[in-house]
C-alpha cells in the first residue's frame, strides 16, 4: 500500500528496484492518483492512467523465450505486452557468455529467470550460477512481432 501524498510504500514489500519504480511513478503521476482516491471515495468515475508512461517505467516482462531455429545463437523473446523481438548474441559468447559457445548448452539451459532470459548453467536456478541478458536489451531489439 502507497501513501499517495508522501510517495511512500506504508504497508507490504516490495523489492527494492521495483518499490524505486511504484515511488517514481506515484510522484508522476500524484495529481492524477489523489483525483482517483477522491472519486473512488466519493464513489464517482474514475481516471483511466496512461499505461504508455507506465511501461517506460516498468522492466518488460519477458514470458516466453526460445532459440531460433534458423540462426544459431539467437534467441526469440515474446514480452507480456505483445511485443516478439529476435536477439543475436553471437557477438557477446567471450567472457562470462564464452560458455555459450556450447550450441546444446545454448539451446537447452535457455529459460526465464527475474523477468529476463538467462541461461542455467547448473540446472539448480540458483541466480550466481546463471548467466542473463538486461531486458531492456532484448526489449528493444530487433521488433519482428
Amino acid at each position: 500500500m502507497v501513501d499517495i501524498q508522501k510517495a511512500v510504500i506504508i504497508k507490504g514489500e516490495l523489492p527494492k528496484k521495483q518499490a524505486s519504480f511504484v515511488i517514481a511513478w506515484t510522484l508522476l503521476h500524484q495529481d492524477e492518483l489523489m483525483d482517483n482516491w477522491h472519486n473512488a471515495y466519493h464513489r464517482k468515475e474514475q481516471l483511466i492512467l496512461s499505461g504508455k508512461e507506465v511501461s517506460k517505467m516498468v522492466t518488460p516482462a519477458l514470458i516466453q523465450v526460445y532459440p531460433d531455429k534458423e540462426r544459431d545463437y539467437t534467441i526469440i523473446c515474446q514480452f507480456v505486452d505483445g511485443k516478439v523481438t529476435r536477439y543475436a548474441l553471437q557477438d557477446e559468447l567471450t567472457g562470462v557468455f564464452e560458455p555459450l559457445k556450447n550450441k546444446d548448452l545454448f539451446r537447452n539451459a535457455l529459460t526465464i529467470l527475474d523477468n529476463t532470459a538467462a541461461w542455467d548453467l547448473t540446472g539448480k536456478r540458483d541466480d550466481s550460477e546463471c548467466l542473463t541478458i538486461d531486458p531492456w536489451r532484448l526489449y528493444n531489439a530487433e521488433d519482428i512481432t
